[in-house]
């Protein structure tokens, strides 16, 4: 009868009371913390899993600055934390406005504490109990030793609690709790860094499991590699840089670019050449651009790029296109229509499907002369030093021997934005040591295997499945298009707050590129299913697959 009827009228009296009689102390708190966090606000709101599962806006007061670095990525934590919010934590105030949520019925007064979602796809059937009760402002756990306490036994005190609920039990909770302030015992600073360091089961390091940077990978094959099915080509830092170096050799004055293409590399051609854009309709939805091109009426020198999308495309012949062919094949290096191309040139980006630092290619299936060879230069060295430095700390934070989440995205975002500014580089010497022994043929079947198990583990007739045109094709990733933008953005919202899946938007599509490309590049989502993923799959699928259901 507690449980489920006086419990909540206590806490809705109570949290009432407390509103009231605090409320002085909780405007002066909340004036005090607006201004010392410098604009960023007073209150922080997170979306936590509830009773059931069901999810709600927790409130809490904002202890920190919205401070960003030069690069605009956050500072940390420690240079972010205001003297104000000092105060506010040392006294474990900083749960006050969660009185909000306990009349409004989403917490009560005592229970287990609310944690982060997408620690719901982790927990046991016996784990997730402890959401059988509402979440907590205090709990069992909390009393019996506040942030320093191993998540498995956390887990064992909330479940108990469900089990154990009583007035004599909160009442006990409550006094520990007053107690436990007022001593200071226990008190941390709580966040994601002592979630980490309590964590004995895994779990935050099992968040991390699928994502779109690659971390450090020692195993993978051995053999038959690119310098031996390309012999003649030249390597870059990066694939754009591969183009522009096209476009000065030749003189191209036109460059027809498709429509739906990645604008980032658009802009540093126009950056650092004279050549002209000109946009051409194709996309991944249009089965074949070669009539289309044949008709074109093309300048002594323009040149035209072709795109493998996603390499769900088989052989494209450019023997009736009157103009220079460049043809981009980054989404699978070594499909039949790259190794039996008759372009001019073939461009393509070698980290997007090998786990190297940076890197991109080019070579002439016609043999034709190429670019010179780039030059090594410091700033490209700097940059890959940086990205194995991350692709490392990503390793280590997998099998939980690093902690430090933070520093490891300020290099992936820090050296993403570097990729724009660099010179013309050759490869970085660790990058090429693996393009040469890493056997590339054996990696993509992996991923092929890998995408044909997704592809048949996911039912949903709210999204399509985009498919290859051949099944000699070797996809590089699966991709979903959704009925509409919204419907993309909650599947993507679910993925990364409740699954833990880092899904990719490939390429924004500015709102001025033909309408029917630029509803294309809102409704889809790229999902990473790689070699590096072995025996995952089934959990991926599962991952995606409830996401799905929200729509």
């Amino acid at each position: 009868m507690y449980k489920h009827f006086f419990k909540r009228i206590i806490d809705f009296v109570v949290s009432l009371t407390a509103i009231i009689i605090l409320s002085p102390f909780i405007i002066v708190i909340t004036i005090w913390l607006h201004f010392a966090n410098k604009g960023a606000g007073a209150f922080f709101l997170q979306e936590r899993p509830g009773k059931d599962g069901k999810s709600f806006n927790i409130i809490k007061y904002k202890t920190m600055t919205d401070e960003c670095d030069m690069n605009g990525n956050l500072l940390p934590d420690a240079e972010r934390l205001t003297r104000a919010g000092h105060f506010v934590r040392s006294l474990s105030i900083d749960e006050l406005p969660q009185l909000i949520n306990v009349l409004k019925g989403n917490m009560s007064l005592i229970g287990p504490r609310p944690l982060l979602l997408y620690y719901l796809s982790y927990y046991t059937k016996e784990q997730a109990r402890r959401h059988e009760v509402l979440p907590g402002i205090t709990g069992l756990a909390q009393v019996h030793s506040r942030n320093a306490l191993m998540l498995s036994k956390k887990f064992k005190y909330d479940v108990f609690y469900a089990d154990h609920c009583s007035l004599c039990l909160d009442i006990a909770i409550l006094l520990k709790t007053i107690k436990k302030i007022f001593l200071k015992e226990n008190i941390g600073e709580g966040g994601a860094q002592v979630m980490e360091n309590v964590d004995d089961l895994g779990i935050t390091r099992k968040l991390l499991k699928y994502g779109c940077e690659y971390n450090e990978i020692s195993d993978y094959p051995r053999g038959k590699s690119i310098p031996s099915i390309y012999p003649h080509a030249l390597y870059y830092a990066n694939c754009r840089q591969a183009i522009v170096e096209l476009v000065k050799k030749y003189n191209i004055s036109r460059l027809w670019i498709p429509g739906f293409y990645n604008y980032e590399v658009i802009d540093y051609i126009k950056m650092n050449s004279d050549c002209k854009i000109i946009f051409y309709n194709d996309s991944p939805l249009s089965h074949s651009d070669r009539k289309n091109l044949e008709k074109k009426t093309f300048l002594k020198d323009d040149a035209i790029l072709r795109i493998n999308y996603f390499g769900f495309r088989k052989y494209r012949n450019n023997k009736n296109i009157k103009a220079l062919v460049i043809e981009d094949h980054s989404h699978s290096l070594i499909s039949e229509w790259a190794q039996k191309s008759n372009a001019d040139f073939c461009v393509a980006s070698l980290r997007k499907t090998m786990p190297i630092a940076e890197g991109g290619i080019l070579w002439s299936p016609l043999n034709k002369a190429l670019p010179e060879k780039p030059n090594k230069t410091k700033e490209n060295e700097t940059l890959a030093r940086k990205r194995v430095e991350a692709m490392k700390l990503k390793s280590d934070l997998l099998i939980g021997k690093n902690k430090d989440r933070s520093y490891l995205k300020k290099l992936y975002l820090e050296t993403e934005k570097q990729f724009s500014t660099l010179p013309c580089s050759l490869i970085s010497e660790d990058s090429m040591d693996i393009v040469k022994i890493m056997d590339i043929a054996k990696w993509d079947k992996i991923k092929k295997r890998n995408w044909k198990t997704l592809q048949k583990s996911i039912k949903s007739d709210k999204v399509k499945i985009l498919q290859p045109e051949t099944d000699l094709c070797n996809p590089f990733s699966l991709i979903l298009k959704f009925k509409n933008h919204s419907d993309r953005e909650k599947v993507r919202e679910n993925l990364i707050k409740r699954q833990r899946v880092f899904s990719l938007i490939l390429w924004t599509i500015p709102d001025y590129s033909a309408k029917r490309i630029y509803d294309l590049g809102e409704c889809i989502l790229s999902i990473n299913c790689d070699a590096r993923y072995k025996n995952d799959l089934e959990d991926l699928g599962k991952r995606i697959q409830s996401a799905l259901n929200t729509i």
